[in-house]
């Protein structure tokens, strides 16, 4: 694990809140950053930026992040972060900011769109690539969650997908939540 990543997984363990809204929404970050860590990614497709850009970047990835409230874009220097800033109203090109999804390794959706994300993902992502959903609990998104071969709850409130049976291998899991 490169000192970035260690560094990046410290901070996640000690913030509690968010920045902008003072809610607790970092329960996420270390399972994300196993994600991160076993596949290496090295594009990723993020709706909803936060704490998930920031581990994203500290893994090499570049990091394409789909917002439509600017304050929620972080003001980053990087090369490897392109915000795309689409009114949610605008939900075709918001669910679908690039035309060809088969560069992207990583999904992660934290968006008022999930349903529509997740449905567009399992028409257009590779076979390998990794879905991670935060607020999986939800059962309005267990519908969408089943359009993909492989799920797993990492914990309560965050899932990942993918047509490939690598994520039943994700270390991390909670079998009280449904696969």
């Amino acid at each position: 694990m490169s000192k970035v990543f260690l560094n990046c997984f410290e901070t996640c363990k000690c913030i509690t809140a968010c920045e902008h809204s003072g809610k607790t929404c970092q329960s996420y970050a270390p399972e994300y950053l196993e994600v991160l860590m076993e596949v290496k990614p090295k594009v990723v497709l993020e709706w909803g930026p936060g704490m998930n850009t920031y581990l994203a970047l500290a893994a090499g990835a570049l990091v394409h992040s789909v917002e439509h409230n600017p304050i929620w874009i972080p003001h980053l220097h990087s090369t490897n972060f392109i915000v795309h800033a689409i009114p949610l109203e605008d939900v075709e090109n918001y669910v679908m900011p690039l035309k060809d999804l088969s560069s992207v390794d990583v999904f992660f959706i934290d968006s008022g769109h999930r349903e529509r994300c997740l449905l567009e993902i399992s028409k257009h992502c590779r076979g390998d690539a990794i879905i991670c959903l935060h607020d999986a609990q939800r059962e309005r998104y267990h519908p969408y969650l089943k359009l993909f071969d492989y799920v797993k709850f990492l914990n309560r409130g965050f899932a990942v997908a993918s047509f490939h049976e690598r994520v039943l291998h994700f270390p991390t899991g909670d079998p009280r939540y449904p696969a």
